[in-house]
């Protein structure tokens, strides 16, 4: 297996209001059977390289790819919300080759 087809499990923790994760090193094709409870805000996210930290909660690569996919996440919602409130559709409504 290479280490492109590797994905971090990340999860939203409703206590902290923050993503965290779950699994890491985890085969593409296994990343969504690592899904704790598919009620739960839930992202699988391609992982750059193999983590070295054995235990998932001490993963200092896992817990700066939770913050940068919260950040992103974010920066898009709001992003979002600024273009319908100045009247304007999602960008990518726009996007003619989407409908053809």
């Amino acid at each position: 297996m290479s280490e492109q087809d590797l994905r971090i499990v990340l999860s939203f923790d409703d206590k902290t209001k923050r993503y965290k994760a779950d699994a890491h090193n985890v085969p593409a094709e296994e990343a969504v059977g690592r899904v704790k409870n598919p009620a739960d805000v839930t992202a699988v996210i391609i992982q750059k390289e193999r983590h070295r930290a054995a235990n998932v909660k001490r993963c200092k690569p896992c817990k700066q790819a939770a913050e940068d996919f919260q950040k992103r996440l974010r920066e898009g919602v709001t992003k979002l919300a600024e273009e319908i409130q100045a009247g304007q559709p999602p960008a990518d409504t726009n996007d003619e080759a989407d409908h053809e």
